[in-house]
């Protein structure tokens, strides 16, 4: 499954956690491994650094993993919990 997801907007972290479960009929583990580093290709001094820059590295790092464990965390909770000896069964 590939989703397109915009990590800065909440409505495109729904969707992606609306079409995983969708697609996997569940959520079980939410990896927040988007993340951006500018200073790393072209490094300055913080002095340097223009606020907007600064500003869409915390949308994307901070930003991001906040909306993926809020709409993630969210639909796991709703979900039923899998028992260890009927794994993947909705319980009956």
């Amino acid at each position: 499954m590939v989703t397109a997801t915009d990590v800065t907007k909440g409505q495109s972290v729904q969707d992606l956690v609306r079409d995983a479960t969708r697609e996997f009929n569940r959520v079980d583990i939410m990896v927040n491994n988007a993340g951006i580093a500018p200073e790393a290709s072209t490094p300055k001094p913080i002095w340097e650094t223009i606020e907007a820059e600064f500003d869409a590295v915390q949308q994307v790092n901070v930003r991001g993993v906040f909306l993926g464990c809020k709409y993630g965390g969210a639909q796991m909770m709703r979900q039923w919990r899998l028992s260890p000896d009927i794994e993947g069964q909705e319980p009956s």
